[in-house]
This record gives C-alpha cells, sequence and structure tokens, in this order.
C-alpha cells in the first residue's frame, strides 16, 4: 500500500546571504525547490501604496509645486 505524504507550499523572504544554506537543508531534507518570477508592475506598486495610506494628495498643482520647492 503507498502513503501519500501531504505538502504544502510557502513563500520566504530571506537574505541572499542565507540562500545557500536553506537550499542545502531543503535537499538533504528532499524537498522540492520552485522557482517563480512574480515581479510587481508599476501599476502593483501603486496599489499597495495607495491601501497602505503612502500617498500625498495636493489641492492644486502650485500646492505641489511649492512642497517640491519649485
Amino acid at each position: 500500500m503507498e502513503s501519500t505524504i501531504s505538502t504544502q507550499t510557502i513563500s520566504l523572504d530571506i537574505p541572499k546571504t542565507d540562500l545557500s544554506f536553506l537550499r542545502k537543508l531543503a535537499r538533504s531534507m528532499g524537498w522540492t525547490e520552485i522557482k517563480t518570477k512574480s515581479k510587481k508592475g508599476s501599476y502593483q506598486h501603486a496599489i499597495e501604496d495607495i491601501k497602505n495610506g503612502r500617498v500625498t494628495k495636493y489641492d492644486s498643482l502650485d500646492d505641489l509645486k511649492k512642497e517640491l520647492g519649485l
């Protein structure tokens, strides 16, 4: 009878200096590394900025110019 192992996929943000160690650990444990590219475009970054309150609203272009010292 064949048993099935339940797996879970996770994503980690780790320093590049630790990546080699983590890969060695994963190989020794028999884990699988899946490389993905999920670059965010400027639109996605802008939406995140809005959601996280990292935007400033100005009443007019003149107000913006004053803030920038122009």
